[in-house]
């Protein structure tokens, strides 16, 4: 896996060994010990106290987090500093109808949650631009990866060849199988491609693999994606993506049974000056 496990109290959580190498980013992805998603069933005092104990566990203040309403959109939102502390401790101050966050203002903290869609992290180390974005599949099908990309360019300069990439655990090609209808988009989308869409284990059935697809979609616009994370976050065992025993159950919790909403794990990207890099995160 090309993920690193860090222990810090009641919150395990993992970072990518890619952009990791870059000691101006903090980011990490939680594993879903506790539920952080605000849900119509949750206590929101419950929440803010989970969110408030995973951002002194990795090492941020809640009150620079920013979220979205996730709607499985193709829209992409640039946020500013101004904006810190939307959605951090509640639903309703929460970005609007937005799939991808994007600044270039360092001590801003961006939060996507996911359940079985795709998370992805991007950083542009020169002109120092990060941004979280959650694909859902109809996401991956609008293209939000590439949209995301494409505002990162247009607005702060951005050279996609210098765009490094994570995509993180979500529900594998083993497990996501869907009818005709979404079979039929992504078979348009990748046309032959057998590694994206292939046939079913049910009649009139068919797997599909959303990572391949984002990792495709990134690299059609020159971002380097070589390392990702092929972690199924189901219940069910693996089926050959990773290689572990078949009895073995995912590392990655969800909560996607909630409401349907997507409480699973989380995905935090953290752009730091390196004033606050030294003084307050590798102490």
């Amino acid at each position: 896996m090309d993920m690193e496990k860090l222990l810090s109290g009641d919150f395990p959580f993992y970072r990518f060994r890619n952009l990791s190498a870059y000691p101006e980013l903090m980011h990490f992805v939680s594993s879903g010990v506790k539920n952080i998603g605000f849900s119509d069933r949750e206590n929101p005092e419950i929440i803010q106290h989970n969110r408030r104990s995973l951002a002194e566990a990795a090492g941020f203040e809640v009150e620079r987090l920013i979220t979205a309403r996730q709607v499985h959109s193709a829209t992409v939102r640039i946020v500013t500093a101004e904006e810190a502390g939307r959605g951090a401790l509640d639903r309703e101050s929460r970005i609007p109808a937005t799939d991808a966050l994007v600044t270039n203002q360092p001590g801003i903290c961006l939060m996507v949650l996911s359940a079985d869609c795709v998370p992805v992290l991007l950083f542009e180390p020169e002109k120092r631009v990060v941004a979280a974005v959650h694909a859902g599949w109809r996401g991956t099908a609008a293209n939000i990866v590439v949209e995301t990309v494409r505002v990162m360019q247009e607005n702060f300069g951005c050279d996609p060849q210098r765009v490094v990439a994570a995509i993180g655990p979500s529900i594998g090609k083993c497990c996501f199988e869907v009818g005709e209808e979404v079979a039929r988009v992504f078979q348009q989308l990748f046309p032959g491609n057998q590694a994206i869409v292939g046939l079913g284990k049910q009649p009139g059935k068919y797997q599909v693999d959303l990572w391949e697809a984002n990792r495709k979609e990134l690299l059609a616009c020159g971002s380097k994606t070589d390392i990702r994370n092929n972690q199924c976050v189901t219940y069910f065992p693996f089926h050959g993506k990773v290689t572990v025993n078949v009895s073995q159950r995912p590392i990655f919790r969800t909560f996607h049974h909630h409401c349907g909403t997507d409480n699973g794990f989380t995905f935090i990207i953290y752009h730091l000056s390196f004033y606050h890099l030294l003084l307050c995160q590798r102490t």
